[in-house]
């Protein structure tokens, strides 16, 4: 791999692991730039734009990587998140309903039980063809987006709250539920809260970073 490549890629992608979501944009920006047909770029580039709450942006970025590059569930999945976060529930479903087509095709034969991102896909569209369900979820993404900016300031206490409510009126937000969990493990040190926060969350996203909090919680019983 370039070495001026790495280098960039692992500015940018620490960046926004911690939330500097200004320099991450400026980064993967400069590197889309710099290496227009490297494959990744313009996903990661739109991921950040959603958190940046640059809907538009994102949804270039997602059509663009769509258009050049072909179907495929990780690309239909962003736009479906995408249409979600932006309160378009047509437009969400439409994705997840392909996302979810691609990755059953692909887990066709497993004999694994159901993955959390199908599951996730399942109930994310059973929320978008729900008037009131979209609605209420639409009032957890609002919770969501102010118990970040509470954790962002440590006001651990508000934080914890706005992530309950989140989750509550949409239990297939994932990061709410884990980020509910962390603040439970690391500053509560609720335990029993923080595994079943992580276990709602995993249910939902196999991301590495969840499940390794549902086994620190789990292990440390």
């Amino acid at each position: 791999m370039n070495l001026l490549y790495a280098f960039y890629e692992r500015r940018a992608l620490n960046a926004f692991v911690e939330n500097d979501f200004p320099k991450a944009r400026d980064l993967f920006n400069k590197m889309l730039k710099k290496w227009p047909q490297r494959i990744g770029i313009r996903h990661n580039l739109g991921l950040v734009y959603v958190a940046l709450r640059d809907f538009q942006a994102a949804e270039t970025c997602f059509l663009k990587d769509l258009e050049d590059y072909g179907e495929s569930v990780s690309r239909h999945r962003a736009l479906g998140d995408l249409y979600f976060s932006w309160g378009k529930a047509s437009e969400s479903a439409q994705h997840y309903e392909k996302a979810l087509a691609l990755a059953r095709a692909e887990n066709r034969g497993s004999r694994s039980e159901i993955s959390p991102d199908i599951n996730f896909m399942q109930r994310r569209i059973a929320l978008c063809n729900n008037e009131e369900a979209f609605r209420k979820a639409m009032e957890g993404e609002a919770a969501l987006q102010r118990g970040l900016a509470a954790q962002q300031h440590k006001d651990w206490e508000l934080a914890y709250r706005e992530f309950k409510t989140a989750a509550e009126a949409d239990p297939t937000n994932f990061p709410a539920w884990n980020n509910r969990g962390s603040i439970a493990m690391n500053m509560y040190k609720d335990i029993d809260e923080a595994k079943r926060c992580f276990a709602e969350a995993a249910k939902l996203s196999a991301a590495p970073a969840i499940m390794q909090n549902l086994l620190l919680v789990t292990k440390g019983r």
